[in-house]
């Protein structure tokens, strides 16, 4: 097997693993609207680790400074460090804050995330 054919067997196989988690997280219930993880969020958005990292660590450090945030300052914040957040329609971007709260059990309160 050359270079090339183990290139496309391995790509090959990323996309078999990809679809049958798709269809796991699928039965399991997961939409874009209603995300069971934030890495299947990101899957769905074409967000990569840097991405999913950064909007981790954001959301992060405004918990443990215990501040309340508005959704608007909170898009806008995210808007700059994530550039592909821009595109979110609302119920996009408060699926995505709602999923990393979630998920890495962030004390954190956003008005108008409700």
């Amino acid at each position: 097997m050359d270079i090339n054919e183990c290139i496309l067997a391995k790509l090959a196989t990323q996309d078999r693993l990809e679809k049958a988690l798709r269809d796991l997280a699928h039965v399991m219930g997961h939409t874009k609207a209603t995300p069971l993880s934030t890495s299947l969020f990101c899957l769905d958005f074409d967000l990569g680790i840097e991405e999913h990292d950064q909007i981790m660590c954001y959301l992060s450090r405004i918990a443990e400074k215990r501040q309340v945030r508005s959704l608007f300052a909170v898009k806008a914040e995210l808007n700059t460090l994530v550039p592909k957040t821009k595109n979110f329609s609302e119920p996009t971007f408060k699926a995505m804050l709602k999923i990393f709260i979630k998920q890495f059990e962030l004390k954190l309160h956003i008005l108008g995330l409700e």
